[in-house]
């Protein structure tokens, strides 16, 4: 969805100051980075606490397995380890957290084409191009801004929405998405994504490379957008 667009009088002030430098922070590729900051320690700082979480109830119940013999003991962790911990805990936070990171990339990426749109005065929406959200985000960015996208981060950007797609559409069952194929070639292309009884299977990792390619992307958008301005200040001073 394409964000509305304030009063005209407002826009053209907005854009100015654009134009003039961003030192306040107004363009949505810089401020994006501060957002970023506090989305990067949260998925960081809750796998901490699920970690020490674990561990705390493991602990909690070492006493009790200490004092039985070794066959005792080994069915007593058999029965009582706390597996909930990999087997739903960590399992729901990374799908959400997932799902969390390319929302943001999503919102951002909006957010961005309004300022390019507001910048470059064009009156074509990205919501008027053909494609998925990004994809469309991707190619105004592209057509109208200038951007010079690399290729590559935005490869590994689309298939992280991919993943998400079937974490939310399919609730991970790969046999239920429309893409089965394409879902398991971005599995079998990173390590920390696995398959598991037809199901995508995060480890830790795959959060840390997602937090990693959205650096990247965030990094060379901003880098564009300083740029588009630079060129459209030029241009006024030329008109």
């Amino acid at each position: 969805m394409d964000i509305p667009n304030p009063p005209e009088h407002i826009r053209e002030k907005f854009r100015c100051a654009l134009l003039e430098g961003d030192e306040w922070g107004l363009l949505a590729a810089n401020r994006a980075y501060e957002e970023f900051a506090d989305l990067r320690r949260y998925a960081l700082k809750m796998e901490q606490l699920v970690d020490h979480a674990e561990q705390a109830e493991i602990e909690d119940l070492r006493p009790e397995a200490d004092a039985l013999d070794d066959d005792d003991r080994g069915e007593f962790w058999a029965w009582h380890y706390p597996v909930h911990w990999d087997q739903v805990v960590r399992g729901m936070f990374r799908a959400s957290t997932v799902t969390v990171i390319t929302s943001f990339v999503e919102t951002t990426l909006s957010q961005i084409c309004r300022d390019v749109q507001l910048i470059t005065q064009e009156e074509l929406r990205p919501s008027d191009i053909n494609g998925g959200v990004v994809e469309k985000r991707k190619k105004y960015l592209a057509r109208f801004g200038g951007f010079a996208l690399d290729r590559v981060s935005w490869k590994r950007i689309e298939d992280i929405v991919q993943i998400r797609n079937a974490l939310v559409h399919a609730n991970g069952s790969i046999e239920q998405c429309k893409n089965s194929s394409m879902i398991r070639g971005i599995i079998s292309e990173n390590k920390d994504l696995n398959e598991v009884y037809g199901a995508v299977s995060i480890n830790k990792g795959y959060l840390e490379y997602c937090l990693g390619c959205v650096e990247d992307a965030l990094s060379s958008l901003s880098t564009e957008m300083t740029e588009l301005c630079s060129r459209q200040k030029r241009l006024s001073v030329k008109t």
